[in-house]
């Protein structure tokens, strides 16, 4: 997902995630709004420049029988939101 002056939003609440799945997010001048499902894990890892990511989701600590959603940021003068 690329946004560059805009923003975008994904729903991927009704998304099956099985045993894990990754998304790679790049926010350049611009922002980004992902919901996930309630049963999945979100490991944020990126680069944030002059931006930034938030992880809204209420699994913050990590479990095991949880499938994970890796999400790869890298936001520059924008942000992303990660949220159920």
């Amino acid at each position: 997902m690329t946004t560059v002056f805009g923003g975008a939003e994904i729903d991927l609440r009704d998304v099956f995630v099985g045993e894990g799945a990754s998304l790679d997010l790049a926010s350049i001048l611009g922002g980004a709004n992902i919901r996930v499902p309630e049963d999945v894990q979100v490991e944020i890892s990126g680069s944030p420049i002059l931006g930034g990511w938030e992880n809204k989701t209420k699994v913050h600590e990590k479990h095991s029988d949880l499938p994970v959603l890796k999400i790869n940021c890298m936001t520059i003068l924008g942000g992303a939101e990660i949220q159920n």
